[in-house]
């Protein structure tokens, strides 16, 4: 399904936090890093995100708005091939994608970095899922 549905967004900050505490895993390809922890969620989906943005690097709103709009949509052009990978294992994940980068990027570098992590992160799953 195209879009980015309430049902996939994660909402629950009682979710967010854990995911930076202990149990959380991360890994970065800059500008973005994606923090996640398999978890129950209450929707049934495999995978709910959310996004964040840094005050302290983009004081205006309009500036960290128009980033998590980039994130959101590379997410969404993405986000079907983890999807279809974790349907199967009957894992739900709480993700977590956020911006490091000091000034803000093009659309077209976030994509190709979003493309970057969700390849990464699936050969993580899957070192995980033969350990376990």
């Amino acid at each position: 399904m195209a879009g980015f549905p309430k049902r996939d967004r994660l909402r629950s900050r009682k979710t967010i936090d854990s995911l930076f505490g202990r149990a959380g895993e991360s890994f970065a390809k800059h500008p973005v890093r994606f923090v996640w922890k398999t978890v129950e969620l209450p929707e049934a989906v495999p995978i709910q995100a959310a996004f964040s943005v840094s005050k302290k690097n983009f004081k205006r709103a309009v500036q960290r708005n128009r980033i998590k709009r980039r994130l959101r949509e590379a997410w969404r052009t993405h986000k079907s091939v983890l999807e279809e990978k974790l349907s199967p294992l009957n894992t739900q994940i709480a993700l977590m994608i956020i911006y490091q980068g000091k000034e803000e990027s093009d659309f077209a570098l976030i994509e190709k970095k979003m493309a970057e992590c969700v390849r990464f992160f699936l050969l993580k799953i899957k070192t995980n899922e033969k350990t376990d």
